[in-house]
């Protein structure tokens, strides 16, 4: 009677858990909408995730993905959260449907549930210095005044960067973002550490005064960040993956959003591929087969959505995000 009961109670529990749960790619679909994560990264709420404002970027991130899966009029809604951490408990959740852009470190790996791209950015602690002071390396910051938001990761790595070299600077830990600024901008400090994205944004904010100031080239850590998305949603997982693939080898390839048309006629077997004259990626993918030339036309290349979101607003150089071909780390997986 035991077992009988064991078996009717597996039964009920068999039957009453669907025989195939909607993937996220059926709800996009069903929905005709994706629903995009954003960090917003608020000075000061987090002491591990100090990224800077990413907005622009990050919502194309999410936009190129919607277009590979619902076409060029896809719809994307946003939902922005403090950090990372939210984030990812609301991906998990299943609020969001994938989360733009996320620290790829130790810490975010181990996390339960979640998967990642490779980078689609990259960040890292950088210096920002007054263009009047002449510093234009940090072996001059000798005995200078280095601010830092306190008890962060990111204050953790200014220092042992320094020491390393041994650079003696005169560390000054701030546990309020906008004081530190006030005292920066006032002069009462040489240089600002923070990670390259937030001191870019921070320097805009500046306004007219922005271009008093510049940051020097070196960037003491790593930081890459990739998007993220559930780990069981393999199938939207891969969209994610080569929607960003797309954006990267389409400027490999000289594709931007004026000549994807004319582009098509090329005899270059990548090109082919990439724009769906041949080899069907599509299929492969369970796209359309124009899915790619879809995200180019509407977004542009990886290269133009950078300097349109970050590049001319913060007014950045491409550093490790340039193509490798032109001294950066991006390079797109081959699509055979």
């Amino acid at each position: 009677m035991g077992a009988l009961s064991g078996w009717l109670a597996l039964l009920a529990c068999l039957l009453a858990t669907p025989a195939h749960a909607e993937t996220t790619v059926a709800s996009i679909r069903s929905a005709g909408v994706l629903h995009c994560g954003i960090d917003r990264s608020e000075a000061e709420y987090s002491l591990t995730d100090e990224h800077g404002p990413r907005l622009l970027f990050d919502q194309d991130i999410c936009k190129a993905v919607a277009i590979a899966l619902l076409g060029r009029t896809a719809k994307v809604e946003f939902k922005t959260f403090p950090d990372d951490q939210t984030s990812l408990e609301a991906l998990r959740a299943g609020s969001v449907d994938m989360i733009a852009s996320v620290s790829l470190d130790l810490s975010h790996a181990t996390t339960g549930g979640v998967s990642y791209t490779r980078p689609i950015l990259h960040d890292g602690q950088a210096l920002m210095v007054p263009l009047k002071d002449h510093l234009e390396s940090p072996d001059k910051l000798t005995h200078r005044t280095v601010c830092f938001l306190d008890g962060t990761e990111g204050s953790d790595q200014v220092r042992a960067w320094f020491q390393q070299r041994h650079i003696d600077i005169w560390p000054y830990p701030f546990q309020e973002q906008g004081e530190m600024e006030a005292v920066f901008v006032t002069g009462n400090c040489a240089v600002l550490a923070g990670d390259w994205t937030r001191l870019a944004a921070v320097r805009a904010s500046f306004g007219a005064r922005a271009a008093q100031y510049t940051m020097l080239p070196e960037v003491l850590s790593k930081d890459p960040l990739g998007a993220a998305y559930r780990r069981r949603d393999a199938e939207f997982g891969r969209v994610i993956v080569w929607a960003l693939e797309a954006l990267l080898q389409a400027e490999e390839s000289g594709i931007n959003s004026a000549n994807v048309d004319a582009m098509k006629a090329s005899t270059d077997p990548t090109i082919r591929r990439l724009l769906g004259a041949s080899h069907e990626t599509g299929n492969l993918l369970g796209l359309s087969q124009d899915w790619a030339a879809d995200v180019i036309v509407t977004l542009g290349n990886y290269g133009e959505i950078f300097q349109r979101d970050l590049g001319i607003p913060l007014k950045v150089a491409r550093g490790k995000n340039a193509l490798a071909k032109d001294g950066g780390l991006m390079e797109a997986l081959p699509m055979p």
